[in-house]
């Protein structure tokens, strides 16, 4: 039995943004048609994602559904999924939603540069899901998003003319906090930017892009339908309808253990422990609850770390993508290759160290 003070648990919670009508648990739990007992339910929702033709590896598209789960958090987890053009991000991102409840994200195909500051949306305990981040690439806009991340919340203040002249004015403020996911081309953020999110690079690798062909010519992808996530739709709800606040009692024994070499360590951190949070919230029928509080496992750890291990080794620059290393490795044989020649015609004599 682990033994827990409310010292430990104090900082751990939840934030509960309003009171919600109540709910009848027992239907919705009756509607996961068992999903909610599972002991590995990522792992239902991968063989789901292959059963509909899903092409690959699905880390990311797992990854995007379970950080829906910490939506409410006081730190919700971010994520940015990076690739070139028609790499596939779309479609993980999409596949992903598509087995969320709709009122757990606001999602938007893109958005200008002074978008969010206009939009006076309220997105408590919720994801903002921007379908390109194209838009917000250059000038205010990702000033303000990261504004939005980092305090919860933005505050815009603006001039109005009027028939009386130039008045100021508060537009109304924008409500969170809330997490973002969202897709990109570019392969890096700005640095301000890229600490804020877990960074996912699509797969290109030749395996894939070969699996991804060969789907498309069985005719293998199909959207599944509004009863087959009608069982995922219901486990969000309820989730969400009972216990919401979650403790991982392993924490300081896991920050202890991280590497304290990159600054971006301290954010990457946060995301891990909301990710195990959103694990143990996901996993509640077989976790144990104590004062009301979801209790994570280790092996809701294992399970986050197998999925975002190597993006965080990409992001604290311990690995690289394999594409890129590739070429790395071609160019430093050549590199090599060239640096024997030109020694050995100065100095035919000369030995060459490898």
């Amino acid at each position: 039995m682990l033994e827990i003070t409310q010292d430990t648990i104090q900082s751990d919670t939840l934030l509960n943004t309003s009171k919600s009508a109540p709910v009848d648990r027992s239907a919705l739990l009756e509607r996961t048609n068992g999903l909610a007992q599972e002991r590995s339910i990522l792992k239902i929702l991968h063989e789901d994602l292959k059963r509909h033709g899903y092409a690959g590896p699905t880390d990311i598209t797992l990854l995007v559904y379970l950080a829906t789960f910490s939506r409410a958090l006081d730190r919700p987890c971010s994520l940015v999924i990076k690739g070139p053009s028609s790499s596939g991000k779309s479609f993980a991102l999409e596949s992903a939603l598509s087995y969320v409840v709709p009122s757990a994200y606001k999602y938007v195909s893109g958005m200008s540069d002074m978008a969010l500051v206009n939009s006076g949306w309220d997105l408590r305990g919720m994801h903002l899901v921007i379908g390109e981040a194209a838009g917000m690439s250059q000038g205010r806009g990702r000033t303000y998003l990261r504004q939005f991340m980092s305090e919860g919340n933005v505050t815009y203040a603006t001039v109005r003319s009027t028939k009386d002249g130039h008045r100021g004015e508060e537009l109304p403020k924008i409500q969170g906090p809330a997490g973002v996911i969202m897709t990109t081309t570019a392969p890096m953020l700005h640095p301000e930017d890229e600490t804020r999110f877990l960074s996912l690079h699509m797969d290109q690798s030749s395996e894939r892009v070969r699996e991804t062909l060969l789907a498309q010519a069985r005719d293998e992808i199909s959207k599944p339908s509004d009863m087959h996530v009608d069982r995922w739709h219901a486990l969000h709800e309820y989730c969400f309808s009972g216990v919401r606040l979650a403790h991982v009692p392993f924490s300081e024994e896991l920050a202890r253990m991280l590497p304290i070499g990159d600054h971006r360590v301290f954010r990457d951190f946060r995301q891990v422990q909301s990710l195990i949070k959103a694990h143990a919230l996901l996993h509640q029928q077989t976790r144990e609850i104590y004062k009301e509080r979801v209790i994570a496992t280790l092996d809701d750890y294992a399970q986050v770390y197998n999925l975002v291990g190597e993006p965080l080794s990409q992001g604290l620059r311990a690995s690289v993508p394999s594409h890129i290393r590739e070429v790395v490795e071609v160019v430093s044989r050549c590199l090599d290759g060239r640096l024997r020649k030109t020694r050995r015609a100065r100095d035919p004599l000369r030995p060459i160290r490898a």
